[in-house]
């Protein structure tokens, strides 16, 4: 789903935050980045063993360097 300010936001670097394990991941753009958290989050409730524990799942702006948003990029496709 196109949202409707995605061209202006991908004017950063995007990433999702998983609150509750602090796990960082990158992602080339918003879009792909709110995509990856609503299907971490759905995953998530799913699969969870500690239901009274919050976490959950987020696009945010990368909170570290180009470089590292980067370095984050490749390894990700790396590995998957």
């Amino acid at each position: 789903m196109k949202h409707p300010y995605a061209e202006n936001a991908n004017l950063v670097k995007w990433g999702t935050h998983t609150l509750g394990m602090d796990e960082w991941a990158a992602y080339k753009c918003y879009e792909s980045a709110a995509d990856a958290a609503r299907l971490r989050n759905e995953d998530m409730a799913e699969h969870s063993k500690h239901p009274d524990i919050l976490t959950f799942s987020y696009p945010a702006p990368w909170p570290d360097s180009d470089d590292d948003h980067a370095a984050a990029l490749l390894q990700s496709m790396a590995a998957g």
